[in-house]
């Protein structure tokens, strides 16, 4: 539970350290105290080593491979990982590896890791790695400290070497948790639990205090400071959010400020770009008209409510028009109708013009997943099945004269129809794509030209292509012959914004001219404070 902590104000000196709008995944400082490594991508998720040294005003990049800097140890030697890939909030995964932090290639140790803390020695390395769905911290590399389920983050072992601090999230991929230390005898204590997000973890140079930031909203990040006896006090407050990096032997903090927000952007052929059509600060398109003049979208920002709210919008950016409760799911073919899920089962469908809400009969299953409205608008399929089991398509009735039924077996995650009604584009669990008829058969083939690194946007009106998009950054749509596989790149999607770090949906028109995407933005900015405690 979280307490009222108690304040303690003193005068905190700021000195912004850079200034290139960028995300900044870990900064720490060389053995020096003074000097700061750090990883970033300037665009995109891929992270670069840099390195800030007093006497230099500007950043220094150490090298052109791609790194993720995890640890420098006393001794100077960082601990990076090659091959990094980014998994969201400051987190990658790749290969751990040693390099000196004067100079020379990375020597390669271990597949496989998302972070990695010296011993204060510099002779040994804690990791946090996922072997087989357990997320472990070990220490020292093959010896189990504490495990889960969900995932660990942000460790950093204690100066005098006793303790390792991480942070406990309940649930993979959402950075809500606690903050714990474990002992090298693998007993573990959590220090302070129950914050809705949490980045960034330091201890002080007595080993007593770990300083963590954390907080109530996405990067508004508080720093804490918790005595390994669990006493809870307010160590920095700043407008805008602050997740603390590291700490020197000699107190100086390094800190960065995350803004971080979710853009919607639209492009119709009558724009040479594209225009933005956010909405609130965290929006995502979720359907488009077929004629490209409106879109639903879900609104999930503080103002939404915990069931988030189901909003259409122009593409030409006029006024959002609030449709009701509720997740997006999909917009029916004349777009007269936008459905929307409230968790775990409910299905709602709003008229986007005048009339009444209705309510499908859905209560047969559990969880619902994804939903998709047939062409002929009297049949919908439904992504979803029992809690904690694989989920499978399932065709409901509109009108709910028929109750729901399986036309598939567990294992399916999507599932899209062809305008034509006959024909069901499946993707399985694993990513790989099927087609399956539906008329009589429900036999599934194999799709040629789809990979797992495709996402389905739309189908095209003839049936027999599909448009697909990635949503690296730069992202693009491709136009997909179903049959032969031939594809070809029809947009590039470049939002143009700094520190745009991933795009996360796209929907678009069947003939690709008109589409929406949102962009993942995290701008960070260095700062080092003086007189912190």
């Amino acid at each position: 539970s979280m307490h009222a902590p108690v304040t303690t104000t003193t005068e905190i000196r700021y000195r912004q350290r850079t200034f290139r709008p960028q995300t900044i995944f870990q900064a720490l400082y060389a053995p020096d105290g003074t000097s700061i490594v750090f990883s970033a991508a300037p665009t995109g998720s891929t992270p670069y080593l840099y390195s800030l040294r007093p006497e230099f005003a500007e950043p220094v990049k150490v090298t052109d491979q791609p790194l993720q800097l995890l640890s420098v140890s006393k001794t100077g030697e960082l601990a990076v990982l090659t091959h990094p890939t980014w998994v969201g909030h400051r987190l990658c995964t790749g290969t751990l590896a040693r390099m000196p932090l004067a100079g020379g290639a990375p020597r390669e140790i271990l597949g496989n890791v998302f972070q990695a803390a010296w011993s204060p020695d510099g002779s040994d390395l804690a990791i946090l790695r996922n072997l087989e769905g357990v997320f472990r911290l070990e220490y020292p590399i093959g010896k189990v400290l504490a495990q889960t389920g969900a995932y660990f983050s942000d460790l950093r072992f204690s100066p005098d070497g006793k303790h390792i601090a991480f942070f406990v999230h309940p649930a993979y991929g959402d950075d809500r948790g606690g903050v714990a230390v474990v002992d090298l005898s693998g007993k573990q204590t959590m220090l302070a639990d129950g914050y809705w997000g949490e980045e960034g973890i330091a201890w002080s140079p007595d080993s007593r205090t770990v300083y963590f930031s954390a907080g109530t909203g996405y990067a508004d990040f508080t720093i804490y400071a918790v005595t390994l006896d669990r006493q809870v006090r307010i160590a920095a407050q700043s407008a805008g959010g602050l997740v603390i990096h590291d700490i020197s032997p000699g107190g100086q903090w390094l800190a960065s400020r995350d803004d971080v927000n979710v853009l919607m952007r639209a492009h119709t052929p009558e724009m040479t770009g594209e225009r933005d059509v956010s909405w609130q600060e965290y929006s995502q398109p979720i359907a488009i008209t077929r004629d490209g003049t409106s879109f639903l979208f879900t609104n999930s920002g503080m103002s939404a409510g915990t069931n988030y709210q189901a909003c259409m919008r122009k593409t030409d950016g006029s006024p959002v028009i609030v449709l009701g409760e509720g997740g997006g799911l999909d917009l029916s073919r004349d777009g007269a109708w936008a459905a929307a899920g409230i968790f775990p089962n409910r299905c709602i469908l709003y008229p986007t013009g005048a009339g009444e809400a209705k309510e499908l009969a859905t209560q047969s299953i559990a969880q619902i997943r994804d939903m998709r409205f047939f062409s002929d608008g009297t049949h919908v399929v439904v992504v979803g099945g029992p809690e904690k089991e694989a989920t499978r398509a399932y065709l409901v009735d509109i009108t709910g004269k028929d109750a729901p039924r399986p036309i598939t077996k567990p294992g399916v995650i999507r599932a899209y129809p062809g305008p034509d009604g006959t024909q069901l584009l499946l993707q399985d669990g694993d990513g790989k794509y099927s087609l399956m008829s539906i008329d009589s058969s429900y036999t599934r083939v194999p799709v040629p030209g789809l990979t797992t690194g495709d996402d389905f946007a739309s189908w095209t009106d003839d049936g027999r292509g599909v448009v697909i998009s990635h949503t690296s950054v730069p992202g693009s749509l491709d136009m997909v012959d179903i049959r032969s596989g031939a594809r070809k790149t029809v947009h590039t999607l470049d939002p143009g914004v700094p520190g745009a770090l991933s795009i996360q949906q796209v929907v678009t028109t069947p003939d690709a001219r008109t589409y929406v995407y949102d962009v993942l933005t995290y701008v960070s900015r260095l700062y080092t404070m003086e007189g912190a405690h």
